[in-house]
């Protein structure tokens, strides 16, 4: 082997080893050379093969040594080509060696990888179409730059059973935005068997097609075109293709794709967010699983776009390489922010869809869409920009949205679907992808277009602020334009917005987010607030703020508020504000458990609801009062009220106080155990609380079902609401009161099953809670439900104080049953430990109260105890009357404590001697507790087998 004298590159041997779609390596295999380094010196120049080694590479190509330029320098200008008699055209001029590829043979296909996180089904897709279709069929791949639709069809080539359907081979033909027809139709010759004279003899593009089409038109391939950009360009290479080819095409362009592939054409989507997690895994394996959201965060900001997931994997591999936490950190802060991501798209990356590393010309995901909007008019490139300041997917854009802020007409948004920079989602709604929304900003921010979004928000809240289904349908656009007006600093404006559209805040059970932008708000206010003009904006910017605060468990601030806000409404005679804002510090008291001060507030507003037709308030009034004489054991009176507000709402149409009052009435079914009834009404507020799609709301109906199941034994149907409320959980911030519930909820659940440990976990938890938001009521339950567990973990002393406690407050708060349930806990507690006397009293008591408000559970309860109580006191007359009103109040539904009735009317006929009632009673009880399977039935049987020794005494 010769050392040349000056390296020279030798493009000749390069070219045509490229042409074929060789590697280095092949060659050298074909040849055995001692190793690849020996190709690489070749091609580079700086050696020149012996003539062992050239006689071989002769015989490999099929040509001579002069045209592989495999001679020494001197005898390569002197030796004369073949071609030389035409006429003088240099071989970079007739082909194209990056841009087309043939592979022939499994030995031409280079070693890659033939898996793509997160495309399995795509791949297999593909495959399935390509070998079942009928020949000379196009299927199609159209999507964002980067989102790897290249990277499939190369994935195509490498696929075993695609190879063996087009055994003839795989041509690739990279065609791009401007392409070079001649010369990439003059490289498929070649590549395909045409000679170069042959080429130089077919001048016209019709008569290179014929050459190729006559030479393909026997062959079964596979014709790969990538980077479609116009089908004018695309027609020449469709036509030289057989009658037993098949094409697969890739295009930025929806419009190119459909027309081209009709119903196989696919639309390639960002991967999901599970299999970007699973991409950036690639490149740093243990950031995954060390800072979780945070990386969560990071792949939802690039909408799944593998080739921007594979630059971030990239620069965060770079930060990590030296194992310093603060390096990391630091490119995860920049890279959540826009500007660090649109820093990285910036950075060049290698193009490599040249197979071969011959083209290793370098671009950037900036410039790969730049090409699209370098494709656009200046109108929809305006258009395009202005788009920009709404939110990205998967959020989406409505069309009136998108018309207001680009102010364009709607043609404009049909040619940016074409230009695939914007995706249609639906009638009338699109959707703009993160990437294309950075590459904007990145260039270009458009103040107009911000400007023109807050006036249509503001337009849209003025006409749609109290119908819900329209603010939900553009609550994502709504919500951006608050973040321009604070952006902006647009004060009246968003004081206005944000009058007109907190309300919908609370309904959606989104606090945190509420408070965010009403504390703003409210500092913007104050100075306003003694302007009459501004007041339409300032008195529900104060109530929103106050309400917000309550949600939050501050009712000390709240109070504060809506009595600032109260002060105001009376000093301008602003009526129905003055009455909402009554109402309103009702509601704080009466969650407060101030009951008294709640009627107050209630009853005063009471009046001036029903003096000026307040429909809803009075709707709603109705349902709290109700609510408070239900809890004094007033179930009459209540019921009155619900009834009344049920009427009202359904004159009205106002669902959110028939859901509510539908569930109070479930209550005082559930109280009388008409649970059918109780059934009826917690199923109708969950429809109707649905159709709203309130999720506060929603899961106080579920938690309506709950207890019932509850109360009918169903424990299976209890967890299975409850599944229900855990996915409802998410979609809104629970307040403070409401989590109390639902740890009340699911301590109650675990004390039925006899989890004593885990229910004493959640009432701590929702102990803690309610005494920091003075929740008197929601701790008066938890304390009970505290002493009951307290009871199964067999800790006498604890159970003494915490039922204490709860009968405290029950009496403070004047809350009939829950003083009812701690007197007749404590004298279940007393009866358990052997204090029959103190039992005694506690059970007369409870029951005593339980007899007032016609509490039927409790009821049940107290006698049953009072019956076991008198009975071990040998007082079987009284025993007799308990368990006789126990069997009176025991329904087909009440099977357990039918049972306990009946045992306890065959002992009392023992008592009294009379044996065979005895023994006919037991083995009612008997047969009733083995249907349900009762613990207590091995005792009865116990008893029963005694009973024919006494008989026979």
């Amino acid at each position: 082997m010769k050392s040349a004298a000056v390296a020279i590159p030798n493009t000749l041997l390069r070219q045509a080893r490229e042409l074929r779609g060789w590697s280095q390596k092949f060659v050298s295999e074909q040849i055995d050379a001692p190793a690849i380094c020996y190709i690489s010196r070749w091609e580079r120049g700086h050696t020149i093969p012996s003539p062992f080694y050239r006689e071989k590479l002769c015989t490999l190509f099929g040509k001579d040594a002069r045209e592989l330029g495999l001679l020494p320098n001197k005898e390569q200008s002197e030796m004369p080509s073949p071609s030389q008699k035409a006429a003088p055209l240099a071989q970079a001029d007739v082909f194209s060696p990056s841009k087309v590829f043939l592979f022939k043979s499994p030995e031409s296909f280079v070693s890659h990888s033939s898996h793509l996180v997160g495309r399995q089904k795509v791949i297999e897709l593909l495959t399935q179409k390509l070998c079942t279709e009928p020949e000379k069929t196009i299927i199609a791949l159209h999507g964002l730059p980067g989102v790897g639709k290249t990277s499939l069809a190369r994935i195509c080539i490498y696929n075993k059973q695609i190879q063996e359907q087009f055994h003839h081979g795989i041509l690739w033909i990279n065609l791009g935005p401007q392409p070079e027809k001649a010369k990439l139709l003059a490289t498929c010759g070649a590549l395909l068997g045409l000679s170069t004279n042959e080429l130089r003899r077919y001048a016209s593009e019709e008569e290179q097609v014929k050459a190729i089409t006559h030479i393909l038109h026997a062959r079964r391939m596979l014709i790969i075109i990538d980077d479609v950009w116009s089908i004018e360009e695309f027609l020449p290479f469709f036509k030289m293709g057989g009658t037993q080819c098949a094409y697969l095409v890739t295009t930025r362009l929806p419009s190119i794709s459909l027309r081209l592939a009709n119903n196989n054409a696919f639309v390639i989507q960002g991967l999901e967010e599970k299999e970007s997690l699973e991409l950036l895994e690639n490149f740093v394996p243990t950031l995954i699983y060390q800072d979780t959201q945070t990386m969560h965060a990071l792949v939802r900001s690039v909408g799944g776009l593998p080739l921007a997931l594979t630059l971030i994997g990239q620069n965060l591999q770079l930060h990590a390489h030296g194992g310093q936490p603060r390096r990391i950190q630091a490119a995860l802060t920049r890279l959540s922010q826009s500007e660090g991501r649109l820093r990285i798209f910036e950075q060049q990356i290698v193009n490599n869809q040249s197979f071969d590393h011959s083209d290793n010309s370098a671009t950037s995901l900036k410039s790969i869409i730049e090409i699209s909007d370098n494709h656009l008019s200046p109108l929809a490139r305006q258009a395009l920009y202005a788009l920009a300041v709404l939110p990205a997917w998967p959020k989406c854009i409505s069309e009136e949205a998108a018309l207001a802020v680009a102010e364009a007409p709607v043609e404009i948004l049909d040619v940016l679907i074409d230009a695939g920079l914007l995706e249609g989602v639906g009638a009338g709604r699109y959707a703009l992808h993160q990437i294309i929304i950075d590459y904007v900003r990145l260039k270009h921010v458009d103040g107009e277009a911000r400007n023109r979004l807050i006036d249509y928000i503001l337009n849209y809240l003025e006409q749609y602020h109290t119908i819900d289904a329209a603010l939900n349908q553009e609550q994502d656009i709504l919500l951006a334009g608050l973040e321009a007006m604070l952006d902006l600093k647009q004060t009246h404006q968003l004081i206005r917005a944000l009058a007109l559209f907190s309300p919908f805040f609370q309904r959606k059970g989104w606090y945190d987010l509420s408070s965010k932008y009403l504390q703003h708000a409210y500092q913007l206010v104050i100075p306003l607030e003694k302007q009459p003009d501004t007041l339409r904006y300032t008195l529900p910017i104060f109530c929103s703020f106050a309400e917000s605060i309550q949600k939050g468990g501050d009712a000390a601030q709240a109070r504060t508020l809506y009595q600032q806000a109260l002060d105001l409404a009376q000093h301008y005679e602003e009526q129905y504000a003055k009455s909402n804002l009554l109402f309103k510090l009702g509601t704080l008291e009466f969650e407060q458990g101030e009951y008294l001060q709640a009627e107050a507030y209630f009853q005063k507003t009471l009046i001036e609801a029903r003096r000026y037709s307040y429909h809803t308030l009075l709707v709603m009034l109705f349902s709290y009062l109700g609510a408070i004489v239900a809890r004094r054991g007033n179930t009459f009176q209540a019921q009155a009220y619900f009834q009344e507000g049920l009427a009202l709402a359904q004159q009205y149409n106002y669902p959110e106080g028939l859901s509510m009052l539908l569930g109070e009435l479930g209550q005082i079914s559930l109280i009388e155990t008409a649970y059918p009834d109780a059934n009826h009404y917690f199923r109708q507020s969950l429809e109707i609380t649905c159709q709203l799609g309130y999720p506060e709301l929603i899961c106080n109906a579920l938690l309506g079902l709950v207890y019932l199941a509850l109360e009918q034994g169903d424990y299976v149907q209890a967890h299975a609401y409850l599944r229900e409320r855990e996915t409802l959980i998410h979609q809104f911030e629970p307040s403070p009161h409401l989590r109390c519930r639902i740890l009340q909820t699911l301590a109650t659940l675990a004390l039925k099953e006899e989890s004593y440990v885990q229910a004493e976990t959640f009432l701590q938890e929702g102990r803690t809670l309610a005494q920091q938001a003075g929740y008197r009521e929601c701790l008066t339950q938890l304390l009970l439900l505290s002493g009951i567990a307290a009871l199964g973990l067999r800790d006498e002393v604890q159970a003494e104080v915490f039922l204490n406690e709860s009968l405290s407050m029950a009496y403070q708060l004047g809350y009939s049953e829950y003083i009812s349930r701690s007197l007749v806990y404590l004298g279940i507690k007393a009866f358990k430990y052997k204090h029959i006397q103190q039992a005694e009293i506690y059970l007369a008591e409870g029951l005593a109260v339980a007899r007032s408000i016609r509490q039927k559970s409790l009821l049940r309860l107290a006698l049953s105890t009072l019956g076991e109580c008198t009975l071990l006191q040998q007082k079987s007359g009284q025993a007799a009357l308990y368990f006789e009103e126990l069997l009176v109040l025991t329904s087909s539904c009440d099977q357990e404590y039918r049972a306990k009735a009946q045992f306890g009317a065959a002992r009392v006929a023992l008592a009294r001697g009379n044996i065979a009632e005895a023994q006919r009673l037991g083995i009612l009880a008997l047969t009733l507790y083995e249907q349900l399977e009762h613990d207590d039935r091995s005792d009865i049987q116990q008893w029963l087998s005694s009973l024919p020794t006494l008989l026979i005494r």
